[in-house]
């Protein structure tokens, strides 16, 4: 095989994965379009939470504080702190965070294993690489949760 085969080749594969990752985007995105919707709800429940978590913690002092665009995001993406567990301190989950991670996860994997068993197959079958079937679910994936977070940044921001 000369080197020529091997670029037609590798250009070949990139124009797939392209057609194929366009395609993911555009149908997934669709598809999922009522998820994307149904998270604005649940960011501005938590907004709201914070807010009032903010506003009680002071309203005992003579402080007014007007929390920002990024308490907000740190609060909402913190997680939680690592420590070594201790009998006498009560663990707390972070509630916020873990569901804003699974309703991402929710929404990235919906697509790929609806895609898999409906005209997905088709696709997989006839390209001429299954890698970049595979490929381009990944940056599918990577896409949708772009606009995932986005989504949230903007409610935040607003």
């Amino acid at each position: 095989m000369t080197f020529g085969e091997i670029m037609q080749k590798g250009k070949s594969f990139g124009q797939e994965i392209l057609k194929l990752s366009s395609r993911d985007i555009r149908t997934g995105i669709y598809q999922n379009r009522w998820k994307y919707l149904w998270a604005i709800p649940l960011i501005l429940i938590f907004f709201f939470n914070f807010r009032e978590h903010v506003n009680g913690f002071f309203s005992y002092g003579p402080h007014q504080f007007e929390p920002s665009f990024m308490d907000f995001c740190l609060y909402l993406f913190k997680g939680k702190v690592f420590t070594l567990p201790d009998p006498h301190v009560k663990y707390e989950i972070p509630i916020m965070w873990l569901t804003t991670q699974m309703y991402a996860l929710y929404i990235i994997g919906s697509y790929p294993s609806d895609d898999r068993t409906r005209l997905g197959q088709q696709y997989l079958l006839r390209c001429t690489h299954s890698t970049s079937w595979y490929l381009a679910k990944m940056i599918y994936g990577i896409v949708s949760i772009g606009l995932f977070y986005l989504e949230i940044l903007v409610i935040a921001f607003l």
